[in-house]
């Protein structure tokens, strides 16, 4: 998919030394989750970013030149089990959930314009508990898969007035289902001239 990156973004890539960092943003029932892939608190966009470190990890984002709904998988370690039921009670199936690449450069400073790499949904959750640790994996769909989602649309002045109310172009779409249409007039055809 084309995506615009800034100058600062593409002399950072150019660099012998790359300090790339993640930023992810999920929407939750009580509100939006944004966690990134460094330590402790930082602001970006005007929104603070909850560092957890290698924690956070994500499945590599794929493209490819074919139109296929390529899905990521989110993991997130060592949570509180405390958290399990706030984060399962509040979890949103479906909601938006979206991936930036930020890089530093060579002073510590955060580029302010990091690139949107993945967007899509939240699908279902997984929880693996052991003896050391809580590990939350979030598989996330691409937007594409609702390309397989039949469209319930129909030819009905109904369903007309729902996409564009007042427009008048199916209002007959019923009274002419039974209809014979004659074309051209009897009288023309029996004097030769066609139809």
């Amino acid at each position: 998919m084309p995506r615009s990156i800034s100058s600062d973004m593409l002399t950072a890539l150019a660099a012998p030394v790359l300090y790339p960092v993640m930023f992810c943003s999920m929407t939750f029932a009580d509100g939006d989750v944004n966690i990134w892939s460094g330590i402790g608190n930082t602001t970006w966009n005007g929104i603070t970013w909850t560092g957890l470190g290698d924690l956070l990890g994500m499945s590599t984002a794929e493209e490819g030149t074919d139109v296929k709904a390529r899905g990521i998988t989110l993991h997130i370690s060592g949570l509180n089990p405390a958290m399990i039921n706030n984060v399962l009670n509040n979890y949103l199936l479906g909601s938006a959930v979206t991936i930036y690449l930020g890089l530093y450069d060579g002073s510590g400073n955060l580029i302010d314009s990091p690139a949107t790499v993945w967007e899509g949904r939240l699908d279902q959750p997984t929880i693996v508990v052991d003896s050391k640790q809580v590990t939350l994996s979030i598989a996330c769909e691409s937007r594409l898969i609702e390309m397989n989602v039949p469209v319930e649309l129909r030819y009905t002045n109904q369903q007309q007035q729902l996409e564009t109310p007042g427009d008048l172009g199916l209002i007959w779409m019923n009274a002419i289902q039974e209809m014979t249409l004659q074309w051209g007039s009897p009288a023309a055809a029996s004097r030769g001239i066609g139809l």
